[in-house]
């Protein structure tokens, strides 16, 4: 193991720091899901608001009115000879017709065909005002409640070459997995949010000779929306998080232009620095289109090539509402999708 980890360090310790996270305890580190939640440096608790939602709060996917199908591609490490990694991400929502919504997400990811990782999550979330005292409800200061939960499988594995097929490290085999789940809960005013999200909340173990824990995270956010001067819509987000006795921020900024056909982001946190686009459309009579880009910039190492280029589309089918889809009393005010 000592042999296979010297020979390909240099980029096997470049990983963590571009998924925002020290060396140690770095697997399944979330790597930013969707375009939109990347571009945001990943200030995106509080808003989980579209096919990715359950990948940053468990709860998220109860906002959403109408089913949505996401899939995103991410290239790490753009221009840094001799690493090629990658983030492949397909997702989806789907409303149920008595409330609450089911998620689901595939996810893998590359680095170099050295490591890779993979999770598979099955995600169930749906208001909570149903289950509280009438007197809440009739309350106009109080939210709308959300809580959710995601049911997720992972694996991780290494590539050997013949020096390292013999390491006692894998002498039982040169895969891992476990099974895992996320807890959340999202509070939703008129134009304020804010979000709990907590991950691997039973720590699964995928050590390969000795425990390797999973460590939990938990993330806390808030979201503000509201029209600035010229500025049709804004969004402005803030994460902090904390995972195996560090902590961290993200601080993220999106508007809508063009009568709500085009956005640009901006992303802030204590690992990256972060910008994005992204571009709407609506296909009569039921559908919508929208294209997402952001570009990460790793600001803890040096040497990494260029950063991380992510694309993301996302696809929305509502038949229910063929006009004024982004009207709806059911989503937070001001998204195109």
């Amino acid at each position: 193991m000592a042999e296979f980890l010297i020979r390909h360090r240099r980029f096997l310790l470049l990983v963590p720091g571009l998924l925002g996270t020290p060396a140690a305890h770095a697997a399944f580190r979330d790597t930013g899901g969707g375009a939109r939640a990347a571009a945001m440096a990943g200030a995106y608790t509080a808003v989980a608001d579209d096919a990715d939602a359950a990948s940053w709060n468990a709860a998220g996917p109860s906002q959403l009115n109408a089913e949505e199908y996401g899939f995103t591609h991410t290239e790490l490490f753009a221009g840094l000879d001799g690493a090629r990694s990658g983030v492949n991400q397909l997702s989806a929502v789907h409303p149920l017709r008595h409330g609450g919504a089911l998620g689901f997400a595939l996810y893998d990811f590359s680095a170099s065909g050295l490591y890779r990782e993979d999770s598979l999550a099955v995600s169930y979330s749906r208001s909570l005002n149903p289950w509280l005292p009438a007197a809440w409800d009739l309350n106009p200061r109080t939210p709308a409640l959300f809580g959710g939960v995601n049911a997720k499988y992972l694996r991780n594995g290494f590539t050997l070459d013949a020096a390292s097929s013999g390491d006692p490290v894998f002498s039982g085999g040169r895969t891992r997995d476990a099974l895992s789940a996320d807890l959340g809960l999202l509070a939703r005013w008129d134009r304020v949010s804010a979000g709990l999200s907590l991950k691997d909340v039973n720590g699964p173990d995928l050590g390969f000779q000795a425990a390797d824990r999973v460590p939990m995270e938990t993330r806390l956010g808030a979201a503000y929306r509201s029209p600035l001067l010229f500025l049709e819509d804004a969004l402005i987000s803030a994460d902090l998080w904390s995972r195996d006795g560090r902590t961290g921020y993200a601080l993220g900024w999106e508007n809508w232009l063009l009568e709500k056909r085009a956005a640009f982001r901006l992303g802030y946190s204590d690992s990256a620095l972060a910008f994005g686009f992204g571009w709407h459309m609506a296909l009569p009579p039921a559908w919508d289109l929208r294209l997402d880009y952001a570009y990460q910039i790793p600001i803890q190492l040096k040497d990494t090539g260029s950063g991380a280029h992510r694309v993301s589309l996302v696809v929305r089918f509502d038949p229910k509402n063929k006009k004024k889809k982004s009207q709806s009393s059911a989503r937070l005010p001001g998204r195109p999708l």
